[in-house]
């Protein structure tokens, strides 16, 4: 159920791996990222949503610096961050992703690309979201001339209200 709400940031952080072992779909292998994430407790499923990863640990380009996540603008989720287009591997075009998973609803959304030279990310989200605590977080996907398709390690920003 986890993974179906993630849908849409799988679909892109995961798919280079269907190319490598087409045997094992996107969401396959987020299950078995994130099997150390779910636990069951007195027949009660708890998530560590800190611990969720979009990426494999070890990303093939470095990833980008993200700050907290900033919900002050209404139905709206944007992030700041540190480029590091200077480090050996990234490229200022390469294309940053936030992902926002709203638990109680099991639905998640994915932004937009944003290049890595602009700093800043944001996804607008439902309106049934309003007040309503959500967890966010961020990777980069190579869009170089030596980098393209390569991705950075996933990171947890963190989980606020929307406003």
């Amino acid at each position: 159920q986890l993974a179906k709400g993630f849908k849409h940031g799988i679909k892109v952080s995961l798919e280079r791996y269907a190319k490598y072992a087409p045997y094992i779909t996107p969401y396959n292998h987020f299950v078995k990222l994130n099997k150390d994430a779910v636990h069951v407790v007195d027949g009660t499923v708890e998530v560590d949503y800190g611990n969720i990863l979009l990426a494999p640990e070890g990303g093939d380009i470095p990833a980008v610096g993200f700050g907290q996540a900033d919900f002050t603008e209404p139905l709206t989720a944007k992030v700041d961050f540190a480029p590091n287009s200077d480090v050996p591997g990234a490229d200022a075009a390469d294309q940053v992703y936030i992902f926002v998973y709203e638990p109680s609803s099991g639905q998640g959304m994915l932004s937009a690309p944003a290049q890595r030279s602009t700093g800043t990310v944001e996804v607008n989200l439902p309106s049934t979201w309003s007040g309503v605590e959500v967890h966010v977080y961020g990777f980069a996907l190579g869009n170089g001339r030596d980098n393209d398709g390569k991705h950075s390690n996933s990171a947890y920003i963190g989980s606020g209200i929307v406003g």
